[in-house]
């Protein structure tokens, strides 16, 4: 990193393209953005590794063998575990990852007010899905 920099990262998030990551570029905005261009965006980062928000597949419908269905998978968190984001907002485990988000996006160039509200409303978001997912 010390040698290549930012730049294999900012060129796998497309910063200086098409990128969502309002976090990283202050000037972007969702006017035009429509579903399907986060799920190109999305698919993309998936495709080298990265987790994305949901997974998400084209299969035959079971019942009308003639048609296809799309199905999403329930979203994954970042957390190793969905009862981590059920505790206390305050809890050691949210702080220290809403801690990290914020620290990481700094390092990366975002301004400290962006990247603490970003943070809090990631981690905030995350607790509202962990809420609504199914138990594994």
């Amino acid at each position: 990193m010390d040698k290549r920099g930012k730049k294999p990262l900012f060129d796998l998030l497309d910063l200086n393209g098409n990128g969502i990551y309002p976090t990283l570029q202050p000037s972007w905005k969702d006017t035009n953005m429509t579903f399907l261009d986060i799920v190109e965006y999305l698919t993309k980062v998936g495709d080298v590794g990265s987790n994305s928000f949901v997974s998400m597949g084209v299969y035959q419908d079971e019942m009308q063998s003639d048609k296809h269905i799309i199905s999403f998978s329930q979203p994954r968190l970042v957390l190793p575990s969905r009862d981590a984001y059920l505790h206390q907002r305050n809890s050691s485990d949210l702080v220290l990852y809403e801690t990290l988000y914020r620290e990481v996006h700094m390092a990366l160039g975002a301004d400290e007010k962006t990247a603490t509200e970003d943070a809090k409303k990631v981690v905030d978001f995350e607790i509202q899905l962990a809420n609504v997912s199914a138990s594994w």
